[in-house]
């Protein structure tokens, strides 16, 4: 199945304004110091370079030789699945957002668990979790430990990258499907999990041994070994390339002989790992591969989460399912699907209460960005989950004693809540930060985005009978900043007071990307330890189109807004 690549170019040289979209971003010379005409990458490292998916830094060097670490994997993983910084559509933008939002809760327990842990990844990483590329396990081999019980940066290896790129392709069916009698010398060092995935990779040429024929499965991947291998699969997603031998391609055509069956879980055989199929009048017991992918509503689940009674379909190859799409909740349900994600927090407003077959069931009112950039309420419905525990203030009410239209905050996971906070009408964030300003297209409404302590968000409006005050002085709303430690008081979701206090600060650093559109201006900037910050520019203050990517800069910052831009070094 082909896939359109979407191309983000990081910025090396002048800025181009792409007239169209009102986006400024830079184009590079994908010719690097470090990477001369004859290396043996050079053409792969160009050519994905073109692509805007892998990049050198703003001085001209590659690093082909630099191992690269989960997030950066992350980040290119992303963009070449469709994930763009610019020039996405309403409908894309959405998606991106919905898909950090449910796993937010999940990224910031990694955050607090891991001192090294990169957050600037973490809207790649919710995305790729969304796509299953990634999932929720891949996430505890970010980072390691070390001996002197040191956090590290851990390399993605070469059997990680193989699985990586199958999904990214999606092929996971294939490679699982397939079966693979040509291995490696080192074929027993390749973890049995991720042997069908480095063997397809194999057959269709994307991956090789070396010339003792080992894979060398537990060895880092550099940045120019993983150009090559996205290269040749961006180039097969693309249909522009067919690395696959006929040989190997006949033995694939010869050995896999796949079927589909579908049904209903009549039975489950723990003893032999196996389930009965309810197939109209006739029943058939199919044994799960070792290996098998399942999924239930759609997210991937283990074969100890299937129950009889569940619909469900697969991928039946060599006599053993090799895939599973099963269903848990009729289609007809209103409650929300299944989450690959643990646990996650939403905050809105109680919509109804009710009891129905499947339990007690809780309606939340949250706010939503529609295609055409309106925010609007949408109601979600979840199955309080046995125990659940339900708080207001210092009381356990019960679940008939929730009154509609007190602000919630529900611990959910899929389909299921596991935690009520309930809060009066007027409720107050105390120590909040401010991390976004939009506005309301349908009424012009300003809506500012502010998270708590907990770093839980909530989306609130500001009206003619706001209250602002800034650092002691009543302000309109639009002179508070992001990065604002904000004490907010609010009715529901409107705003009666907000008092914001931001701090003045300087640092200094080299511009490593531009971002220009009608609604908003940022940079980049990688300060001298390495830590990239997005700053918000003021645009009556900042003239952005005067910057050049690789400037050495001293900004001035009001929270986490410039207010002034000092060059200390033109751009090489």
């Amino acid at each position: 199945m082909n896939r359109k690549i979407y191309k983000t170019i990081i910025c090396l040289a002048a800025l181009s304004v792409i007239a169209a979209a009102g986006v400024v971003t830079a184009h590079a010379s994908y010719s690097y110091k470090d990477v001369p005409a004859n290396h043996w990458a050079y053409n792969a490292i160009s050519e994905i370079s073109e692509k805007g998916l892998m990049v050198g830094d703003s001085l001209g060097h590659f690093r082909p030789s630099e191992f690269i670490d989960k997030f950066n994997t992350s980040k290119i993983l992303a963009m070449a699945a469709g994930y763009k910084y610019t020039n996405a559509t309403d409908e894309e933008k959405i998606y991106f957002d919905r898909a950090y939002e449910k796993n937010r809760s999940l990224l910031t327990q990694y955050q607090k668990t891991y001192s090294r842990w990169n957050s600037s990844a973490d809207r790649e990483i919710a995305f790729l979790l969304e796509k299953e590329i990634l999932t929720v396990d891949d996430l505890n081999q970010f980072i390691v430990r070390d001996s002197k019980n040191e956090q590290q940066l851990r390399a993605l290896s070469r059997q990680e990258a193989a699985v990586f790129l199958v999904k990214l392709m999606g092929r996971k069916t294939d490679a699982l499907a397939g079966v693979y009698d040509n291995n490696f010398t080192d074929h027993a060092d390749v973890y049995e999990a991720y042997k069908p995935y480095v063997y397809y990779l194999r057959n269709i040429g994307v991956i090789t041994g070396d010339t003792s024929g080992n894979f060398i499965p537990n060895n880092a991947v550099t940045r120019a070994s993983m150009a090559v291998m996205l290269n040749r699969v961006v180039g097969l997603m693309e249909g522009t390339a067919a690395y696959s031998s006929s040989a190997n391609s006949q033995q694939q055509s010869d050995s896999t002989k796949v079927e589909t069956v579908s049904g209903t879980i009549d039975k489950i055989y723990a003893e032999f790992n196996g389930i009965q199929i309810l197939s109209g009048e006739s029943r058939r017991i199919y044994r799960l591969a070792v290996n098998a992918s399942i999924y239930i509503d759609s997210y991937l689940k283990t074969a100890f989460d299937l129950n009889e009674g569940m619909s469900v379909s697969g991928v039946l190859s060599s006599n053993e399912l090799v895939s599973v799409q099963a269903q848990s909740v009729a289609s007809s349900s209103t409650l929300v699907p299944g989450s690959n994600t643990p646990m996650s927090t939403i905050t809105g407003v109680v919509d109804s209460i009710s009891t129905q077959e499947t339990g007690q069931v809780i309606g939340i009112k949250v706010l939503i960005e529609s295609p055409a950039k309106e925010i609007i309420p949408e109601v979600k419905s979840y199955v309080l989950a046995e125990g659940c525990a339900i708080a207001r203030g210092n009381e356990n009410p019960s679940f008939g004693e929730i009154i509609s239209g007190e602000v919630v905050t529900a611990q959910i996971s899929g389909s299921k809540c596991f935690s009520l906070k309930l809060e009066p009408k007027f409720r107050r964030i105390s120590g909040g930060t401010l991390i976004e300003k939009k506005m309301i297209a349908s009424t012009e409404t300003p809506l500012l985005i502010v998270t708590d302590e907990n770093g839980d968000k909530s989306e609130l409006r500001v009206t003619d009978a706001t209250t602002v005050i800034r650092n002691s002085e009543i302000i309109d709303y639009k002179g508070v900043r992001l990065g604002d430690t904000v004490d907010v008081t609010c009715d529901h979701d409107v705003i009666k007071e907000l008092y914001a206090t931001g701090i003045h600060s300087a640092v200094e650093g080299y511009v490593e990307e531009i971002y220009i559109s009608s609604e908003y201006q940022y940079i980049v900037l990688r300060k001298y330890d390495g830590e990239r910050i997005n700053c918000k520019l003021i645009i009556e203050t900042v003239d952005v189109y005067s910057l050049r990517i690789g400037m050495t800069v001293s900004l001035t910052l009001d929270s986490m807004e410039v207010t002034s831009i000092r060059v200390l070094k033109e751009a090489p």
